[in-house]
């Protein structure tokens, strides 16, 4: 038990299990860093409902883990000192012989600057002065801000989906 720990502790995601009630009965070392507890004793007692900045996150979730390859989902979470960050959170079901649901084993993943850094490229893209897109490896055009509409004197929902082709000089 000890030697396992020791292994899920030096993972960099957060590793979980948690009752259907929202009861923390197992964590390593990054979850606790995630949800900003001091110790793991302070983190097995707790309730992971107290967490979710909305509790449809948390049913949302747990439907999703009760179903087989739920995926990921990126939800907010409140650590314990309020403070809301942004996680990347796949949950899994674990069942017994009757297929009730006993506990649910999960891996979250804090991406608030990922979310933070998305949002300023966003801004950045969307209120630069001079006509910015972004093509794909098809030469479709998959994004354009109102600079380059303007430019080019088409509705952005329209230079979406252009082949670059069509204005290049």
């Amino acid at each position: 038990r000890e030697r396992m720990l020791t292994i899920t502790d030096q993972v960099p995601v957060g590793l979980y299990r948690t009752t259907p009630d929202g009861r923390i009965v197992g964590g390593n070392e990054a979850l606790m860093n995630i949800l900003g507890y001091e110790d793991r004793g302070a983190l097995l007692g707790a309730n992971v409902w107290d967490h979710y900045v909305r509790s449809e996150d948390r049913r949302a979730q747990i439907e999703a883990a009760d179903r087989i390859n739920s995926g990921w989902r990126e939800l907010e979470l409140r650590r314990v000192n309020g403070e809301v960050i942004w996680v990347r959170d796949w949950a899994n079901a674990v069942t017994d012989a009757a297929g009730n649901t006993e506990y649910f084993d999960g891996v979250l993943e804090d991406i608030t600057e990922q979310r933070l850094t998305d949002a300023r490229f966003r801004a950045a893209f969307e209120d630069a002065p001079i006509g910015m897109s972004i093509a794909g490896f098809d030469g479709r055009i998959v994004r354009a801000n109102s600079a380059a509409a303007d430019l080019l004197g088409y509705p952005v929902d329209r230079v979406q989906g252009m082949h670059f082709s069509e204005y290049s000089f």
